[in-house]
């Protein structure tokens, strides 16, 4: 991360236009002529979106309330009871299928809780991503929910480190938003987009803290 400080500035012009438009081609050109994504562009993504969800039986109604807890969550970690008890969603289970149906879209990201010892465990609550910001964009217009900017820089890194590993998180009083696995150690990454309170947990091989500046150099020093 040191090595990419003399790029500093262009990197984090081009962590702000990924953060309007994400990293699809549509989006990437809207922001050169635009400076933001189009509405064309946003409405695109989220009709073949949503044809896709519908292909899979998925309601477009359910899938509305859910996407707005999710959003309203701000990446707090969320159990499908919480979904079922809160949405119209019948069961655990129908939120289970609903947010794997997302992931299979490839626009949602759920992270699981991994104990100090390395253990995963499914049973724990989980956060849930999307997978890039026009995918945010998207959805949450969709869902009618403004965008919590600090959730979505903690769910941009998750998904980058994604593309590397598996991902999971940690709570116990404190939080650490992402753990990824190397060679049976635990490495922390915190994502400061805003004010945010937190310790280095004992338990963790190596914690890093990421604010708003660090984020774009952190994800240029992530394999490709």
């Amino acid at each position: 991360m040191e090595a990419n400080a003399v790029y500093a500035e262009t990197l984090s012009t081009l962590m702000e236009s990924y953060i309007k438009t994400g990293g699809f081609p549509r989006g990437i050109i809207d922001v050169k002529e635009r400076g933001k994504a189009s509405e064309s562009t946003i409405r695109s993504f989220l009709d073949s979106v949503r044809s896709d969800w519908t292909k899979a039986g998925r309601s477009d109604r359910y899938m509305k309330e859910l996407l707005a807890y999710i959003l309203q969550a701000r990446s707090t970690p969320i159990s499908w009871l919480s979904i079922s008890k809160e949405t119209s969603l019948a069961s655990p289970h129908t939120a289970q299928v609903y947010v794997e149906t997302l992931e299979k879209l490839l626009v949602a990201l759920t992270l699981e809780f991994i104990s100090p010892g390395g253990r995963v465990m499914p049973r724990k609550n989980r956060k849930i991503h999307f997978s890039d910001p026009l995918a945010y964009l998207a959805l949450a217009s969709f869902a009618r929910v403004s965008i919590d900017k600090p959730a979505m820089g903690e769910g941009i890194v998750a998904s980058h480190l994604s593309r590397n590993w598996e991902v999971y998180y940690w709570k116990n009083g404190s939080e650490v938003d992402a753990i990824v696995k190397q060679q049976g150690r635990l490495i922390g990454i915190e994502t400061k987009w805003g004010f945010k309170k937190g310790s280095r947990p004992r338990h963790l091989s190596k914690y890093v803290v990421l604010d708003k500046k660090k984020v774009p150099l952190f994800l240029a020093s992530l394999p490709p």
